[in-house]
């Protein structure tokens, strides 16, 4: 899987984020898939697709590839994505009703077959866009997920994305999980580490996250999995204290057998 992903695209994030001024007049709700895709058609000559699920808006774009012989995406493709977030930020923010979420699934449909998610909580958008947190701050509470997917080729329409909405439980589950691959799974920490088994969902307000992390190199002063599992359960328990969709929380480091459980209460108290 190429490495450079993530960064590449939040590269073209920040970009957007910090060169865009204009603001759209306001959209009805009602309005607001028809207005995406038009944007994307007649601005930028490029077909996307939109469904508003309830508290989320999804906006689907089917590419040729998504990577070049370098395993990188290339200078037009990230110029296409940061169009589409342009558009999509534009009709978020001059928005009358707002969603919570926001979800945009690029699609590799000719080359690989893969797919590329990143989600965000508008009111963050909005926070950055008033200056009151700063884009590193916003960089940690934005989700990427890559990954291959052989039902990705030949969609056009994106019937195979599975649209639902998402609530703060699945959204603090995405980025426990995401603090936690960053950690131990990116190029650097190979040697010295082995992510064999992640998992974090969120159910019937439960928050469990499971691991088998192998620490190869017991001489480097590496991060205790399970500790910095727990930091990162609080540290996005505390970011999104007003929600109190997640309750309980349950931490399982496979390796060690260790499990524990928390309230909500006892962790942000602790």
């Amino acid at each position: 899987m190429a490495k450079n992903v993530p960064r590449l695209i939040l590269c073209s994030l920040l970009l957007f984020c910090v060169s865009c001024s204009s603001v759209s007049p306001t959209y009805s709700r009602q309005e607001i898939n028809n207005v995406i895709k038009n944007i994307c058609k007649e601005e930028f000559q490029l077909d996307v697709n939109t469904w508003d699920t309830g508290a989320t808006i999804w906006i689907y774009a089917p590419f040729k590839k998504l990577l070049g012989e370098d395993q990188r995406i290339d200078e037009t493709i990230g110029e296409n994505f940061r169009r589409i977030f342009l558009t999509l930020r534009r009709a978020i923010l001059s928005m009358d009703k707002p969603p919570n979420f926001y979800v945009f699934v690029a699609s590799d449909t000719e080359d690989k077959g893969m797919d590329l998610y990143y989600m965000g909580f508008v009111p963050d958008l909005v926070k950055l866009q008033l200056s009151l947190i700063s884009l590193e701050d916003w960089r940690q509470r934005e989700v990427f997920i890559y990954f291959p997917n052989e039902g990705a080729l030949g969609d056009k329409k994106g019937t195979h994305v599975t649209k639902f909405d998402i609530t703060m439980g699945d959204f603090i589950s995405f980025l426990v999980r995401q603090h936690i691959l960053n950690t131990y799974g990116i190029k650097g920490m190979q040697e010295v580490a082995k992510l064999n088994k992640l998992d974090a969902t969120y159910y019937n307000n439960k928050l469990n996250v499971m691991f088998d992390i192998e620490l190869a190199n017991e001489e480097k002063e590496l991060p205790n999995p399970f500790e910095e599992t727990k930091k990162a359960t609080i540290k996005y328990l505390k970011i999104y204290k007003d929600f109190e969709e997640i309750t309980e929380v349950e931490i399982h480091d496979l390796r060690t057998d260790s499990k524990r459980f928390y309230t909500k209460k006892a962790l942000l108290e602790g």
